[in-house]
């Protein structure tokens, strides 16, 4: 089937995006889709506990997949905790990531910006963690958090000439 943000199922009837399928998973008795937690609470859907590696079953919550991120990060934050070895772990986890140019004074983009920027991503690492929760968001571990202040703190503005 190959890998990639669209593969070629050989049976069955895919639509895009999260809002997208889990609506059609709502609509569908006896479906199955994968959605962002957010979405399947949303709509109300079933979930189901997935084996991980220490063989337990294990359902989604935001607890469970904060589990999942107790592993060692490497400095760029690039990793998969899918599949995780962590015994309360969700084993169907991910990191949604923001991507944003290191050295900020590009284009038009003012000093200004740059440094709100830099607060918004602070407060989503740092304040905005009691929200995720509530959001069916899982909140980040300690190291994920250390992780991405590094990352912040690299974050840089270079007045052009």
């Amino acid at each position: 089937m190959g890998r990639g943000k669209r593969v070629n199922w050989p049976v069955g009837m895919g639509t895009s995006g999260n809002a997208g399928v889990a609506a059609m998973v709502a609509r569908i008795p006896g479906s199955i889709g994968y959605v962002s937690l957010n979405y399947a609470e949303a709509q109300g859907l079933a979930v189901a506990a997935i084996r991980n590696q220490s063989g337990r079953y294990i359902k989604p919550t935001p607890q469970t997949v904060s589990q999942a991120a107790q592993i060692p990060l490497p400095d760029d934050a690039r990793m998969l905790i899918s599949d995780t070895a962590v015994p309360d772990g969700y084993p169907i986890s991910a990191f949604t990531y923001i991507l944003v140019y290191q050295e900020q004074a590009y284009g038009q983009r003012t000093h200004a910006k740059s440094d709100m920027l830099v607060d918004f991503l602070r407060f989503i690492v740092h304040d905005g963690q009691p929200f995720a929760a509530e959001l069916s968001y899982a909140p980040l571990p300690d190291e994920a958090i250390q992780c991405a202040e590094r990352t912040i703190r690299s974050i840089i503005y270079t007045a052009p000439p």
